[in-house]
């Protein structure tokens, strides 16, 4: 194990001769190194809001350490290989796909070169999930895969990388885990989807690492003809958690679902950003997400639809809500369209707000006492999006999250 203070050019060079890692490999951890080398911590646009509120304060790559042991566990990984499902390992994916994993991993998706948080996981990634879905082949059980964050100073680095081909069906549960309450540890994640003409992937993600912890991903899918992606989040733990979800609609007749919920309290500080980019037209794109804050937290929701010019007849809609629980808690939204050409129906929407006085007052009439109206409109917000999870033990999980939470908060 070694600290990021210890590691140079040649130690990375070192660390992925003792994986036994292909040259083209090697190379591209030496390019993220020397990107992660020159890029700053934080890049901010002309935005007073995000330079008021977007802070990593504490916060430095050196303070953790790089391990070499696995933390992603498959749980049902041998049930869906035999039914045809192609799900392997880094060293496993290196030696069965090598020209496949060159082409794809960290390439054109997820780019090394975005932000020193991807340059840094790009450098030194350890832990990888492959998975190929085969044509034609169409998966009614989810893939349930859980990271552990459970070592303190640690960082934890894995990546996913899903081909779905032509007219294939998959969907993928993510979770998340700190064990420990107390875990100070560095988490990082990429997520890239190469979804091919009719086929359907979704990716269920929970988020529960530790509130000492620091949590970065990136997420962005590329879907061609007829396809679609769906895209489920739940996120409650890290002390700063930055999240870019962005999607490709590059084939026409291509789709995105995006729905994401979020509950955070103490002074967590989260950063949440949507992209969604018609390139092809008669693509459709839904993303809504929506949190409940409370104490000191901090919320920063940015949202984009973009429309080139050669994309017509698309609808794309994209919303932000927040509810403040807390006097001292402040939620920010940024929508924002880039539309080149007329021939769209676009719709994009951002709300802050306490709880509905009205509909508490309503629930109270009906016998209900403050606390728990309160806790009816909460569960509300969460249901419309929990009703969409595939997974229903990741459904439960996330419905004790909440409780737990929620317990708190009150």
């Amino acid at each position: 194990m070694q600290t990021l203070q210890q590691i140079s050019l040649t130690q990375v060079k070192d660390f992925s001769k003792k994986r036994n890692e292909p040259e083209w490999l090697t190379q591209k951890r030496i390019q993220a190194f020397e990107a992660f080398q020159k890029l700053p911590l934080l890049d901010l646009p002309d935005s007073p809001i995000e330079k008021n509120y977007t802070k990593l304060e504490g916060f430095d790559f050196s303070n953790y350490s790089l391990s070499s042991s696995s933390n992603l566990t498959v749980l049902n990984a041998e049930k869906l290989k035999k039914e045809g499902l192609i799900v392997e390992t880094f060293s496993e994916a290196l030696k069965n796909h090598p020209d496949v994993l060159q082409k794809y991993f960290l390439t054109s998706c997820v780019k090394p070169n975005e932000n020193k948080a991807t340059a840094f996981h790009s450098a030194f990634v350890n832990q990888l999930l492959f998975i190929i879905v085969p044509k034609n082949k169409q998966f009614s059980e989810p893939l349930h895969f859980q990271v552990h964050s459970n070592e303190n100073q640690n960082a934890v680095l894995y990546s996913l990388l899903v081909i779905a081909e032509e007219n294939s069906k998959l969907d993928i549960v993510e979770e998340c885990i700190s064990e420990n309450p107390e875990t100070n540890s560095l988490c990082s994640d990429t997520s890239e989807f190469f979804i091919q003409s009719n086929a359907q992937v979704s990716l269920s993600t929970l988020q529960y690492w530790s509130k000492e912890s620091f949590g970065f991903s990136a997420k962005r899918a590329f879907v061609e003809k007829d396809a679609k992606m769906v895209w489920h989040t739940g996120n409650f733990g890290s002390k700063v958690f930055k999240q870019f979800t962005d999607t490709e609609l590059i084939g026409q007749g291509s789709s995105l679902e995006n729905f994401g919920f979020f509950l955070i309290n103490g002074q967590q500080h989260y950063e949440l950003v949507n992209n969604n980019w018609h390139k092809a037209s008669k693509t459709s794109a839904n993303a809504f997400n929506k949190g409940i804050l409370n104490d000191r937290s901090v919320s920063v929701y940015k949202g984009l639809i973009k429309v080139d010019l050669e994309a017509k007849q698309v609808f794309s809609e994209l919303a932000g809500h927040a509810v403040l629980l807390g006097s001292q808690a402040r939620a920010n939204a940024l929508p924002a369209l880039e539309i080149d050409n007329n021939d769209v129906l676009t719709k994009h929407a951002a709300s802050v707000s306490q709880l509905d006085e009205k509909q508490i007052f309503y629930l109270m009439s009906r016998g209900f006492s403050a606390s728990e109206a309160e806790r009816l409109i909460v569960d509300g917000v969460f249901e419309q999006f929990l009703e969409r999870i595939p997974s229903h033990l990741l459904v439960d999980k996330a419905k004790e999250i909440i409780e737990k939470e929620y317990s708190r908060n009150v």
